[in-house]
């Protein structure tokens, strides 16, 4: 068997040479065969050959997949990279992804299908783990912190940060220097369209790019001891950010990629909220809703008398963006029947009455980008992993109880989820 860009040719041995046969002829059980040895993306990609090789992909568990999926990626002995899929459906079974060698390392983001993930000389690329499509953008260099140190053979070594004497090597830089990106909409839909806005540095920075262009565009940089991002989300044509004070701000970024309007939308009640949570907030997300509504989740460490799953507790607010303030909302009726999918991905909200497989009031969490050291001791323990939270029983628990994708991981980049594409994309 041979695999080569998303087409299959299988030889096989005909008895008789005089029967006439089709792709559609193959024999049931050797397409189940065939499915077995195939990799992710082979599979979704032999499912359009035709009704038969549908129904085999189909038995895999893969199809239909219209539910986020769990990306893990993990060293293993000898310094190789494992990169692997798990779907709720079937969180037993594994798929491999594979990526060009060197060009996934350290994934900070996954958004309308695609990863977002820095290379072996900490650029970012756009990887598309369900078609295997890959996308630069714009290099690290572009950022004017960054000079690259090359070796005699010109190639990129290590780099030096605020040109600082401390030289930084060329892969550990992208493990610490994006912490959360998401894109605008998927690239299918066009360059022109196809906006990357990025948390960085220490959370303090903020930039976006156009996809396919080579500039990265600076558009805040807030003292990191005043306070800091903690989110970002693309939300009715707009980005909003969200610090870990509480307030939001919303990006219009116009065709010029110039920031064409900004806007704070909870000033007003920012003291109050931060007062309310002073100290305990862990992190904070933001989330589209279907209906319209633009959330805030805010994961509050727990006294030790409120007996919280994992010491941890949950609040929800509404971001009223006509009145520019937050309206607290009630845990058991916040989310309306849907589920929140939350993490490194651009945080997602689906109706469980259309997603079966799907528990409704209930948030889906992958371990948390803490940046207070005084809270890790929390992501070790009970936000370590994959975990369910369900909101109206008050409980916290693994999403995948038989595999080693809970409680094995305190990195953030480490376990993404990313919602396959071809559900809702032509790639």
């Amino acid at each position: 068997m041979i695999a080569s860009h998303n087409i299959f040719y299988v030889m096989i041995t005909i008895s008789d040479p005089s029967m006439k046969s089709s792709w559609s002829d193959l024999p049931f059980d050797i397409l189940l065969l065939v499915h077995q040895r195939l990799e992710l993306s082979q599979i979704l990609a032999s499912a359009a050959v035709c009704s038969s090789w549908y129904s085999a992909a189909a038995t895999t568990g893969i199809l239909p997949c219209r539910v986020p999926w769990l990306m893990r990626h993990h060293w293993t002995r000898g310094d190789t990279m494992t990169n692997e899929c798990r779907s709720l459906l079937n969180p037993d079974k594994s798929y491999k992804v594979s990526f060009p060698s060197g060009s996934f390392q350290n994934c900070c983001g996954a958004s309308h299908g695609w990863l977002i993930a820095s290379d072996e000389i900490s650029n970012l690329m756009l990887h598309n783990p369900f078609s295997s499509a890959v996308i630069p953008l714009p290099p690290v260099t572009d950022f004017a912190s960054i000079k690259a140190i090359c070796g005699s053979d010109g190639s990129i070594k290590s780099y030096h940060f605020r040109g600082g004497d401390i030289c930084i090597d060329g892969t550990y830089l992208g493990s610490w220097f994006y912490q959360k990106a998401v894109l605008s909409c998927a690239p299918s839909q066009g360059n022109d369209r196809c906006i990357a806005i990025i948390i960085l540095h220490d959370c303090n920075w903020l930039s976006y790019a156009k996809v396919g262009e080579r500039s990265w565009h600076v558009a805040s940089i807030i003292n990191r001891n005043e306070d800091f991002y903690a989110d970002c989300i693309y939300h009715t044509g707009k980005f909003y950010t969200l610090t870990m004070k509480g307030m939001v701000e919303m990006w219009d970024i116009d065709g010029s990629y110039e920031v064409k309007n900004k806007l704070v939308i909870t000033n007003r009640d920012q003291h109050k909220f931060t007062m309310m949570d002073k100290e305990k907030v862990l992190t904070r997300y933001l989330v589209s809703t279907p209906w319209g509504d633009l959330l805030q989740v805010r994961l509050l460490l727990a006294y030790r008398w409120e007996k919280c799953p994992g010491n941890v507790k949950v609040k929800i607010g509404r971001v009223d963006l006509k009145n520019c303030c937050m309206e607290e909302l009630k845990l058991e009726t916040a989310l309306q029947e849907h589920a929140v999918f939350l993490g490194q991905n651009h945080s997602t909200c689906l109706p469980t009455t259309e997603f079966h497989e799907l528990r409704p009031n209930c948030i889906y969490l992958t371990t948390p980008l803490l940046t207070q050291e005084e809270f890790f001791g929390t992501r070790r323990h009970g936000l370590r992993g994959v975990r369910i939270y369900d909101l109206v029983n008050g409980t916290l628990e693994d999403a995948f109880t038989n595999c080693a994708c809970d409680g094995e991981s305190i990195s953030p980049s480490n376990l993404v989820w990313i919602t396959p594409n071809h559900c809702n994309d032509n790639l």
